[in-house]
């Protein structure tokens, strides 16, 4: 029985030897398994082949960081793919593209991108593929092969890294990074031993949120709207739920399945070799090989472990579970743990709402360590917004810190929509590589085709779409969704919150020029970098009605034409010219406060309204001005 003649409910219904297949060895047989498995594992084997004759690459001696040791491997990878497996890849791209509905804007952007292997590898490089998910619902295969070949390599990067590590890497080299010899190998081992699952088993997630009714609010959630009228069920995404008509009875009855349950292969693997870790850590710490901010870590893995492998099947209560485990991981990082593992939580994949598979390995460095103090005056200017609208609030939000960590290894939804930042009720945590990729290799060339700044500019662009990132997730914190009042005003309409986090991020700056002279001299940059951001959601997300990369898209347009309308920012014979900074800022701060007094602050607002906002967000897409701004990029 094929995927398309199941329904969601269904597929957990399946026998347990169906569903524990083993997809990742190759040395399993390949019966029964889909083509995308089979073809990546052909191009594991292409690129394994080729290095085996070539033999392994040396590692520069100059490396001074973790983070130049991952750039050089990434570099490394990239070329030996090319000369191997991505040939035969190649040819894949060519029938995708054929295939590909180009009516609307989505689908002839995911063509050219297809058409261009250059810039597709530049994408799989950085694992930034968002604007390939329009080809998802007709080339589901294409989809996942996509994410299994992003997967395949990064664990070559990773694989690389760690034989440079443990094979040519001296002591006294490694040491130069801020790190010692086992707390390097400590973290290559995590990503090694726990990413290869997690990426499995999150392709999974995809084929079930693929069968009929996958994306589909599930019963649980349901039942809580006709008991409560609120959306949804907190805890309900951390279980999967169905209907079923037991044998005998003729009413359905709602089932749960746990993680466990649902990925019978990877999930014990995965929650047994957290477990092991913790052990290993311990030992570390017993033989004195690891420093002392790394004391309380393996009770927080064992944690982890915990809920990962969490037998319960209740929704109530399950989400406060989790919530102390993001606050576990928080303090730890507040406390000088220099390793982080980020647990999964996040629902950004459109999986019915089910939290995305993941984990993510981060690292603070003596760099991030440096450069994150200069950051917590944004932070400050948040609270003090928060304490203005207090009574608009169901409660006053924690002070959330501000933490910077270099994120090399990334897993799951990672695999093609790389995080940068994150928010949660007590940090925001910005992950400097991606973001800094991000900058460099999309942005940059977008603002090099507007002739506002370039490439001589990238040492200075990287520290303002740094600012940027951590300026749009402070925007977060200000009135936040997650308050129950502010629930209530918004709905289902959480969209809005990029555009709010994007405009109030301006407003946090705007701020501080008033308090802090020295943000005036850098008003400029940083609106350059806003652009960037413009320019890459206008480019890189989908503009379809409800599609995950819309909030993004509309974020874009509506700071576009703010910036045009102010006259910071005009249209001279065929190029852009910012006249005024500080005009420019003030045009994108005063949006934001817009949104935040009409939705947010606002106590007899409701969903309605929202709605009714969004309608005419969208009716710029129609825009003559964004138009043009777009073409102007892809030409």
């Amino acid at each position: 029985m094929s995927e398309r003649e199941i329904n969601f409910g269904q597929e957990f219904e399946r026998t347990q030897s169906e569903r524990e297949v083993n997809r990742m060895d190759v040395l399993h047989p390949t019966e029964n398994l889909p083509e995308y498995v089979k073809f990546t594992r052909e191009l594991r084997e292409d690129l394994r082949g080729f290095v085996e004759a070539e033999g392994w690459p040396e590692c520069p001696e100059n490396v001074g960081s973790v983070e130049d040791l991952f750039a050089v491997g990434r570099a490394v990878v990239t070329e030996y793919w090319k000369k191997s497996a991505g040939k035969k890849l190649a040819k894949k791209y060519q029938g995708w593209a054929k295939q590909v509905d180009d009516e609307d804007e989505d689908g002839r952007a995911a063509k050219q991108l297809l058409q261009q292997p250059a810039k597709l590898e530049e994408a799989l490089r950085i694992q930034q593929l968002g604007a390939l998910e329009t080809i998802r619902e007709e080339q589901p295969e294409a989809w996942r092969t996509l994410v299994m070949v992003s997967s395949e390599r990064q664990l070559a990067v990773l694989a690389l890294v760690r034989h440079w590590v443990k094979e040519q890497l001296s002591d006294e080299q490694i040491e130069k990074t801020g790190f010692n010899r086992d707390e390097v190998e400590l973290f290559l081992d995590f990503s090694a031993i726990l990413g290869k699952y997690i990426d499995h088993a999150y392709v999974k997630q995809i084929e079930i949120a693929d069968i009929p009714g996958g994306q589909d609010v599930t019963p649980l959630d349901q039942q809580h709207k006709y008991k409560t009228g609120e959306d949804e069920l907190g805890g309900a995404e951390y279980l999967y739920d169905y209907r079923v008509v037991p044998e005998g009875r003729k009413n359905s009855v709602i089932t749960t399945k746990t993680y466990s349950e649902v990925f019978p292969f990877e999930w014990p693997k995965i929650v047994s070799r957290i477990e092991m870790l913790a052990k290993r850590t311990n030992g570390l710490l017993a033989q004195g090989r690891l420093p002392e901010s790394y004391q309380k870590l393996p009770e927080y893995l064992r944690h982890v472990a915990e809920l990962y492998g969490s037998d319960i099947h209740t929704a109530e209560g399950l989400d406060d579970l989790w919530e102390e485990l993001y606050d576990e991981g928080a303090q730890l990082s507040e406390q000088g743990c220099p390793l982080m593992l980020i647990a999964q939580g996040n629902t950004g994949s459109g999986e019915a709402d089910k939290v995305d598979v993941e984990l993510r390995f981060g690292l603070q460095t003596p760099e991030t360590r440096a450069t994150q103090g200069a950051f917590r005056k944004f932070g400050q200017i948040a609270r003090q917004l928060n304490k203005q609208y207090a009574d608009s609030l169901d409660e006053l939000p924690s002070t959330q810190k501000i933490v910077l960590n270099m994120q090399p290894l990334a897993f799951g939804p990672n695999l093609y929509w790389m995080t940068r930042g994150e928010t949660s009720e007590t940090k925001v945590a910005i992950h400097t590589n991606p973001v800094v990729d991000m900058a460099i290799m999309k942005e940059l060339p977008l603002l090099e085709k507007l002739k506002l700044i370039s490439s001589a500019d990238a040492e200075s662009y990287k520290l303002a779409a740094l600012t940027e990132t951590v300026l749009h997730e402070f925007g977060h914190t200000v009135m936040p969704t997650e308050d129950e009042q502010i629930e209530k005003r918004i709905g289902s309409y959480d969209a809005i919150d990029e555009l709010k986090a994007d405009t109030v991020g301006m407003l946090l700056f705007a701020r501080g020029m008033e308090q802090y002279s020295t943000l005036s001299k850098i008003a400029e940059r940083q609106l350059i970098a806003k652009l960037g951001t413009i320019a890459t959601y206008l480019t890189g997300k989908s503009s379809k009605a409800n599609s995950d990369g819309e909030p993004y898209y509309l974020a874009g347009a509506a700071q576009l034409v703010a910036l045009l309308d102010s006259g910071a920012l005009r249209e001279v014979d065929g190029r852009y010219v910012i006249t005024d900074a500080t005009v420019g800022i003030k045009a994108l701060a005063e949006l934001g406060n817009d949104v935040l007094q009409r939705f947010y602050i606002d106590k007899t607002s409701a969903p309605e309204a929202v709605e009714g906002y969004f309608k005419g967000l969208r009716s710029l897409k129609q825009d003559p001005r964004i138009r043009r701004f777009v073409d102007k990029l892809q030409s």
